[in-house]
């Protein structure tokens, strides 16, 4: 007789020990090193910061390899249109805005396509 593990706790067990690996590493270097960090809250900043900081070195690792491995094969990025906010919020708005006074993707007028062309990733 096999036991199969319900979907949500299979992913659970996937995902944890990824998401607790950074805090981990810090509890272990605060108990190596307890002095590292003199001020009172220091580790509590560390081990908020934990995370982000190791998805966004994460996204950073990924993102340099990406780009070697496209110089290798003599590939190009994709093209897109330059955002002024993080995560291309105001092109994001722009959509709302032109979804709202007109139809979908009026935003992207003459003046965009003869600038960007057309393009598949914004």
């Amino acid at each position: 007789m096999t036991f199969d593990l319900p979907p949500g706790i299979s992913f659970l067990l996937q995902i944890v020990p990824k998401q607790l690996l950074p805090l981990t590493v810090v509890f272990i270097l605060q108990k190596l090193h307890p002095d590292l960090l003199e001020a009172r809250y220091g580790w509590l900043l560390v081990y908020v910061f934990a995370i982000p900081l190791t998805l966004f070195a994460k996204y950073t690792y990924r993102n340099i390899a990406q780009r070697l491995d496209m110089r290798k094969l003599g590939a190009r990025p994709l093209p897109s249109v330059p955002s002024t906010k993080p995560g291309g919020i105001d092109l994001i708005s722009q959509s709302l805005k032109s979804f709202n006074e007109g139809y979908i993707g009026t935003f992207q007028t003459r003046e965009f396509l003869v600038q960007y062309d057309l393009l598949y990733s914004l």
